[in-house]
């Protein structure tokens, strides 16, 4: 990582909201980070969708100010027993652990549009596999909202993500997906970024 500069990736994932990043906590930077994504879910309109909800671990660290900054209801509605981060496995181990590890309270989502709500989108294999058990489970809709821009590229430091991030967003998201997923607009999210020193190289 380059001088005085701390990962994106990090921020948004994996660091305790305690940790200090420049004057700023952890937790006070995702509250800031919330604030790009709420105005993009506002222009494309609240109205589309019932409730949000947050995919677990991460989602959830974000779910609640986003949802009030765009005044729907927050419904953990999606649950994560084990405690797996899959983000540097590779596309077999992600799809295989991904449709093992959550699952979902069913009561809540017949014939509702749901906004789910993550930190960021590598392979897009997690929210593939939630949209899909999503709609057989009654929803009426499903969309995505990143507070992050997602990942495109391999770091060029090599932290964290694994090298075939591009590859495999352009094969199993692009190809499977074929509505809107809901994303920051890079100038605003830029601008709170590079004012605490944070490197986004792979997500530009």
């Amino acid at each position: 990582m380059g001088d005085n500069m701390t990962c994106l990736f990090d921020v948004i994932y994996s660091f305790d909201g305690r940790v200090q990043v420049g004057e700023y906590s952890v937790s006070a930077i995702r509250n800031k980070l919330c604030a790009p994504i709420s105005k993009k879910i506002t222009a494309y309109g609240v109205e589309k969708f019932d409730f949000i909800a947050p995919i677990p671990q991460t989602g959830n660290l974000y779910a609640q100010t986003i949802a009030d900054a765009v005044s729907l209801p927050c419904n953990h509605i999606i649950t994560k027993p084990k405690d797996q981060r899959t983000t540097q496995l590779n596309y077999e181990e992600r799809i295989a652990l991904n449709a093992k590890i959550f699952e979902i309270d069913a009561s809540y989502v017949a014939g509702k549009n749901i906004l789910l709500i993550d930190e960021t989108i590598v392979s897009g294999q997690t929210y593939w596999l939630l949209r899909r058990q999503l709609l057989k489970s009654g929803a009426n809709y499903v969309s995505c909202a990143i507070v992050a821009p997602r990942v495109r590229w391999r770091c060029p430091f090599s932290h964290k993500v694994h090298e075939r991030v591009s590859v495999n967003f352009e094969r199993n998201l692009r190809s499977r997906i074929k509505h809107d997923i809901l994303e920051p607009d890079m100038q605003d999210f830029e601008e709170i970024v590079s004012a605490n020193f944070i490197c986004m190289l792979c997500h530009q």
